[in-house]
């Protein structure tokens, strides 16, 4: 059986001291990378999702960067999702409420331009 060198014996104190300071600084990047702003533009945010996914896909980062910017890819997907579901929602609510109208088979309004005086 092969034992590596330092296994089963406790880890120093400064090891564990940097260990923890790191985690901390991961979970402050983290946080900060998770966070989208509301006022964001979907098609910023998609835009900023390609630009991550064309950057992991070169691999020229350090793996810390692409872990980094792979949170910050989940974060900006899921926010496109949700504004996605939300615009699809008011779409739906829109078409409901012109199918109650006057809708044809198709579910659509018939359009009778206004005229003007």
């Amino acid at each position: 059986m092969v034992q590596l060198a330092g296994a089963g014996q406790p880890e120093p104190r400064q090891s564990r001291k940097l260990r923890a300071e790191h985690s901390l600084k991961s979970k402050h990047v983290s946080q900060k990378t998770r966070k989208i702003p509301k006022s964001t533009k979907f098609e910023d945010a998609l835009g900023e999702l390609e630009a991550i996914v064309e950057s992991l896909e070169g691999g020229e980062q350090s793996l810390e960067s692409s872990l980094e910017q792979f949170e910050r890819g989940v974060a900006l997907s899921r926010f496109c999702q949700q504004s996605l579901s939300e615009a699809e929602q008011k779409v739906k609510i829109l078409m409901d409420g012109t199918a109650n109208d006057s809708a044809d088979e198709d579910g659509l309004a018939d359009f009778e331009p206004v005229a003007e005086s």
